[in-house]
């Protein structure tokens, strides 16, 4: 259980999470809508949406080679921030998104980027080494809050959306129970997914799994992948990065350098 060679992953956790934001922020800008199909550019930005578009095509490019990182976050932040006064509380289901930009903004590019080729990171040792310990953890937990507010908006609030799915799709000819049992399964098993990240509880198991049910729904569904970006990118991020300090399985079951495999 214990894994000592899984460490040399971890410097490359916060590459994936930066190129994943970058990644993200292109693909919101190429569908014109920010996060996913139901949040329309247009709907917030009205006659700017092209301005936003250039905004976030510089930003995500800018992530993804890592230069000028602070920059390009501060200008995917406040996108995202204009959005609050549209959606509201919905955005708690985007949690994740608005967390690894402030990493971003905090942290820098930080290794394995442009800027630190040139020696233009612009992140003092001393911002890295306050603010390093708290990086993974923020987005894991930010990360938890997502999936665990997504699962009770769709699933609990608004349950007869995924009602409606289980009955569109036939899933109860491979699930043989009831719908609202199928979709009180689905809730169940989402939230503790989140649970899961937010504590810290097998979080590289935890990531393996979310990772296989979502490729079975990409595949089953037929679902746009761009709007799931965030979710592919971030996980694999967590198996890279394994556990923090802050996690409860890391706190209590970390053998010195060595941290449990899932």
């Amino acid at each position: 259980r214990i894994g000592g060679p899984l460490q040399r992953l971890r410097p490359y956790a916060p590459l994936i999470q930066r190129v994943t934001l970058g990644v993200a922020l292109l693909a919101f800008a190429y569908n014109g809508a920010l996060f996913g199909p139901e949040l329309p550019l247009g709907e917030i930005f009205g006659a700017y949406v092209p301005w936003v578009q250039g905004v976030l095509y510089i930003s995500g490019a800018l992530l993804i080679l890592g230069l000028y990182t602070r920059v390009a976050a501060a200008g995917a932040l406040v996108v995202a921030l204009l959005a609050i006064p549209v959606y509201g509380t919905y955005l708690l289901t985007y949690t994740a998104y608005f967390v690894v930009v402030a990493v971003n903004l905090i942290m820098g590019s930080g290794a394995y980027s442009l800027d630190a080729r040139m020696a233009q990171s612009g992140a003092p040792d001393k911002v890295r080494r306050t603010f390093g310990p708290y990086a993974m953890p923020a987005i894991r937990i930010g990360f938890g809050v997502s999936v665990l507010a997504a699962a009770l908006y769709a699933k609990f609030f608004h349950a007869q959306l995924a009602l409606d799915t289980v009955q569109m799709y036939h899933l109860t000819d491979y699930f043989q129970f009831d719908p609202l049992f199928v979709v009180l399964g689905a809730l169940i098993i989402e939230s503790l997914i989140g649970i899961f990240f937010i504590l810290g509880l097998e979080i590289r198991w935890t990531a393996l799994f979310l990772l296989f049910w979502l490729a079975m729904s990409q595949l089953y569904f037929g679902e746009a992948v761009w709007p799931h970006i965030i979710l592919i990118g971030i996980p694999v991020a967590f198996l890279f990065y394994g556990y923090d300090k802050y996690s409860l399985e890391g706190r209590f079951f970390k053998r010195g350098a060595r941290d449990p495999v899932l």
